[in-house]
């Protein structure tokens, strides 16, 4: 990812974090991860959901994600 030290530094560490996971082959630890991740971002934007798949819906309707990336998710 490029301009990696502009994001904020809580959610550049999670990212950092998820990056080291994939690359050690631990896929749990990485969806772990990019839960956190979402959950991160989400509180940065000011993105409040009572479960996951809403916090992706909030994600896409506020156009952070497209609605083809909400939905891989």
């Amino acid at each position: 990812m490029d301009n990696i030290d502009d994001l904020p530094k809580k959610i550049r560490a999670i990212y950092l974090e998820i990056i080291g996971s994939m690359n050690a082959q631990l896929p749990i630890l990485a969806a772990i991860g990019l839960r956190a991740l979402i959950e991160a971002v989400c509180k940065e934007r000011g993105i409040t959901a009572p479960n996951l798949e809403k916090l992706i819906d909030g994600l896409a309707t506020n156009g952070i994600l497209s609605q083809a990336q909400a939905s891989i998710l």
